[in-house]
């Protein structure tokens, strides 16, 4: 081979010719580069433009559950819900309905009450108060759960004696006669009371 092939200014102009090479191929490699940092920035805004209103409707989602459960601790505590999605019946079928019961066991002296209305011929308060005295027992012995809201048929259903239920049952019934029943077309007699006195003495037996 000859030397002109190898001289310097050969070699210079094919070294200038691989520089600029070089050169164009640099930055067309950088300008990829960049396109594709673009391209990769836009793909993570896109995400967090989705994940944004995810978040709020959770956020949104989760108050909602802390409120709902907020006005179902309040209603239990005071009662509203009580028996509203109980599957049981609310009337027995052989004993008068009541519209409202407010039953308040708490705060008797039972035995001179109830001495006081025999006293007085007022039997059917005598019949209330030892219905009332009953359902006291109960409560104390953790048969049944008292609260202001329930009426005499829920706490029937509560009781879950087998033996000592059908009494329950017939002293609710007189409890019920008793209190809410036309006096003029079902007076309330000594014999009621004393049938509802038995009935006592027999569910709160030891």
């Amino acid at each position: 081979m000859s030397d002109k092939v190898f001289s310097d200014s050969t070699f210079t102009a094919t070294a200038e010719r691989y520089v600029d090479s070089w050169n164009e191929f640099s930055t067309q490699n950088l300008h990829m580069k960049e396109v594709e940092d673009t391209s990769n920035t836009m793909d993570l805004g896109w995400m967090l433009g989705i994940l944004d209103p995810v978040m709020k409707a959770l956020v949104y989602i989760v108050i909602a559950i802390l409120l709902i459960l907020m006005v179902v601790v309040i209603c239990r505590q005071r009662g509203w819900l009580s028996g509203l999605f109980s599957g049981r019946k609310r009337h027995f079928n052989d004993i008068p309905t009541a519209t409202s019961t407010t039953i308040n066991i708490f705060g008797h002296e039972y035995d001179h009450e109830i001495a006081v209305c025999l006293s007085n011929e007022q039997y059917d308060e005598a019949i209330r108060l030892t219905y009332l005295k009953t359902l006291y027992y109960l409560h104390r012995h953790n048969a049944v759960s008292w609260t202001e809201s329930k009426t005499a048929t829920e706490y029937y259903y509560e009781y879950k004696n087998v033996e000592r239920r059908p009494m329950l049952h017939e002293l609710t019934a007189l409890y019920l006669v008793a209190v809410y029943a036309d006096k003029s077309e079902r007076p309330v007699s000594k014999a009621d009371f004393d049938q509802a006195l038995v009935l006592n003495q027999s569910i709160t037996k030891q």
